[in-house]
């Protein structure tokens, strides 16, 4: 994490200062040729420019995915060199299923509150689109010796194709963000779970409409400009369950497809980008909370 600026045990407060979003699009359409880090180029180039902060009091960048790229998987590293920041600014991402974006702004907030920076930029992407294509450990496997120049005679090439069948069985796989040990995706264990701990559809319903009432009163008192802004421009989904019968449900939208609940489901990754100040510092500069 960045480095520490006003020492350990100093209570901060982190606050949101500023936060632009990229437009939402379906995968495979207008944004077929940005990846996850073109996407978080984009959003954090254009939150400098309009918070107009210097490149020197940034300390850090945070950044959250869920299928990050195979060749460069570190985005925040990716984004600080794109866009030429100083060597002093530190590069993390992290990854939590879904809530990957918000595990990046929970780890800014509390760096800033350990004291241990005063300005980071934290956000998520993702790109549906260009998300990796693995081959099955079968090929992987046979084709390890041209890989590694071991393969000398034809003998050798004819013996690597003689593993490739049946073909059914090389054919790269959709890509699945689900648990190794349950081959279940994170919202299929959240059904699990509200089985098993006894949690009804209406009791969710009543937690969901009471964040709604909070933010609503937040945006309203004025404390949730930012969120205002960001939230204005969210678009509506079609509610959708994991499994039939299901409590727990999510907004079909873009990219991720459910073949468990017996159709197919889109989600939206959003590319955010959020810049944190520590509160004093905020306000010395006048930037809005």
């Amino acid at each position: 994490m960045a480095k520490k600026k006003n020492g350990w045990g100093k209570k901060q407060r982190a606050v949101i200062v500023s936060g632009v979003r990229t437009p939402f699009v379906k995968a495979f359409g207008k944004f077929l040729k940005l990846d996850s880090i073109d996407l978080a180029d984009i959003a954090v180039k254009s939150l400098l420019e309009r918070t107009d902060i210097s490149h020197d009091e940034i300390d850090s960048i945070v950044w959250g995915g869920v299928i990050l790229p195979a060749l460069a998987p570190n985005i925040a590293r990716e984004v600080a060199l794109d866009l030429r920041l100083p060597a002093s600014v530190e590069g993390m991402t992290c990854t939590r299923a879904c809530a990957s974006g918000l595990q990046a702004v929970t780890l800014a907030a509390a760096a800033i509150e350990r004291g241990e920076a005063d300005v980071i930029i934290a956000g998520g992407s993702d790109s549906t689109s260009n998300a990796p294509l693995n081959l099955p450990q079968k090929v992987v496997h046979a084709l390890a010796p041209l890989a590694f120049g071991k393969a000398a005679t034809p003998g050798d090439y004819l013996g690597v194709l003689s593993q490739m069948m049946p073909i059914t069985e090389i054919l790269p796989k959709m890509p699945k963000i689900a648990e190794r040990t349950t081959g279940e995706v994170m919202g299929e264990s959240a059904e699990s779970m509200a089985r098993r701990n006894e949690v009804t559809r209406e009791a969710q319903d009543h937690f969901a409409e009471r964040s709604h009432h909070r933010a609503a009163a937040a945006i309203a008192s004025g404390d949730g400009a930012v969120w205002r802004r960001l939230l204005s421009r969210c678009r509506p989904g079609i509610v959708c369950p994991f499994i039939r019968r299901s409590s727990v449900r999510f907004r079909r939208q873009s990219g991720w497809n459910n073949e468990r609940g017996g159709r197919v489901c889109r989600i939206w990754y959003s590319q955010v980008a959020l810049c944190f100040f520590d509160d004093r510092l905020r306000s010395t500069r006048g930037l809005a909370a």
